[in-house]
């Protein structure tokens, strides 16, 4: 049994390096635990499904928020002096992350930039600031729900200058927000079909490898194939949304996920 972790030492590595800075400590001995969960015949399954992970630590996310601000410098008539930048997300939630973070990234950190970057309750103070853009800032978009029920929160905005950043988002979630909000989505990473776990389309894993993770999913419970079936792969390094299959982010007296949710 313990001669498969020997063989696979320099791959566990590789994924312990990966993984390195996510909320709960991913160390070689926590991932084995992880991989004894499956059948031993599936072992070699539960590595190849951790490769497939798209993790995103704090490095990549601040390449991500780079490249966001690169493109929204491209649209037309953008100016610094007459942009606001709002986490889009009910308060402790990952947008607060993200709006750090986005400061970090591009050098606005400095007092000069403060009043640049609002929350959603302060939103009143851009009444009289019509011809204002706003940038709503976001890590991820899954099927869309989360979006819509933040916008009931603040429909009655009056800027019809409204775009949502986003690193990474499900092309199905971003074109319903698009086709229902008056938002404008400008995203780094779009996910299609081809990438969602249990899809016909996704050629990483064969049919009878899919229908294996599939039961794995059952057992571990709580949206099994993600949120509404989104099928996701997308991990950050702060925590894992609950569109991702269970497998890799439960924990209950069932399945214990290497990337868990409730820290």
């Amino acid at each position: 049994m313990e001669r498969f972790f020997d063989e696979k030492n320099d791959k566990i590595r590789e994924l312990v390096r990966k993984f390195r800075g996510y909320a709960v400590n991913i160390d070689a001995e926590s991932m084995r635990n992880w991989i004894r969960q499956f059948g031993e015949e599936d072992w070699d399954l539960a590595i190849r499904l951790l490769d497939w992970a798209n993790y995103y630590d704090i490095v990549r996310i601040g390449r991500e928020l780079q490249s966001l601000h690169d493109q929204i410098k491209t649209i037309a008539g953008f100016n610094m002096d007459n942009s606001y930048f709002a986490p889009f997300c009910r308060v402790g939630h990952s947008g607060e992350i993200i709006v750090e973070r986005y400061r970090f990234a591009n050098d606005l950190k400095r007092s000069r930039f403060d009043e640049r970057f609002i929350h959603l309750s302060e939103l009143n103070l851009l009444y009289d600031k019509k011809d204002a853009t706003l940038f709503f800032l976001e890590d991820f978009i899954g099927t869309g729900d989360a979006t819509f029920k933040i916008w009931k929160r603040i429909s009655d905005i009056h800027q019809e200058n409204l775009f949502l950043l986003v690193i990474v988002g499900h092309k199905e979630g971003i074109d319903r927000i698009e086709s229902g909000l008056p938002l404008k989505v400008v995203c780094n990473r779009v996910i299609y079909e081809d990438e969602e776990m249990f899809s016909d389309s996704n050629v990483a894993f064969s049919g009878e490898e899919k229908q294996k993770i599939r039961e794995y999913c059952e057992k571990a419970g709580s949206y099994p194939t993600g949120y509404k079936d989104c099928q996701s792969n997308v991990v950050f390094y702060y925590r894992a949304p609950n569109d991702v299959i269970s497998i890799l982010r439960c924990n209950n007296p069932r399945w214990k996920g290497l990337f868990i949710r409730n820290l």
